[in-house]
């Protein structure tokens, strides 16, 4: 007895697991990635759907391209596309073939000649395989930049930039607040006052007194 078609997908599903990066894929600027691509899914999956006879069919069902300018760094102008693809992919069972699963997916892709259009194409028949089979790709595509984007820097702190230029506080306030503890970077603007005491004359007696102890302290 044959199996039926989810049957046999079932069964690929227990023969392959995993699928590994086998792509690296450039950003521009020596920046690159490790990615699982098109043909990394398509060799995994190749044999299992041969032997347990499952036929795939793809078909294109809408494509939109858009092209743009773009400058790069030097300042050299050159057009670039976008490709927006939408697919259906086919499973058919090749014992009965009308038992038939079919699933729909979309991707887009940029490139400056003609190739926009089969690289989007590669990426959602991609995905319709590795979501369908449920292959563990280990491509954290989740956390992954967008291909044209940078990472954005962390913000600064003006505040803490500014006190360790000063190697203090970063506020007047704190300076003398903390100079008052600490005496620790505070310099004191505030013009000098300059306080003077008369020095009183001594009487007749207080002057012999004092010889008097002079003349002890000498002895």
């Amino acid at each position: 007895m044959s199996k039926n078609l989810y049957q046999k997908m079932a069964a690929i599903m227990k023969e392959v697991e995993t699928v590994f990066k086998g792509a690296n894929i450039s950003m521009g600027n020596g920046r690159s990635y490790s990615a699982v691509n098109h043909d990394d899914v398509a060799r995994l999956l190749h044999r299992p759907l041969a032997e347990h006879g499952i036929i795939t069919k793809v078909s294109v069902e809408k494509v939109e391209l858009v092209g743009r300018e773009k400058t790069n760094k030097y300042g050299d102008t050159a057009l670039e596309y976008r490709a927006d693809v939408w697919v259906e992919v086919t499973f058919i069972n090749a014992d009965k073939p009308e038992e038939r699963e079919v699933c729909k997916s979309f991707a887009y892709a940029f490139d400056s000649g003609d190739k926009a259009v089969g690289k989007a194409e590669s990426m959602a028949v991609k995905y319709v395989f590795l979501k369908n089979f449920v292959l563990e790709s280990t491509d954290n595509e989740e956390s992954r930049d967008h291909e044209n984007s940078f990472k954005t820097p962390p913000k600064k702190n003006i505040v803490e930039e500014v006190q360790a230029k000063a190697k203090g506080p970063a506020f007047p306030q704190a300076a003398q607040a903390q100079g008052a503890t600490n005496n620790i970077g505070v310099t004191n603007t505030a013009p000098k006052k300059t306080v003077g005491f008369n020095k009183p004359k001594p009487t007749p007696s207080t002057e012999a007194a004092t010889k008097d102890v002079a003349g002890e302290i000498d002895l």
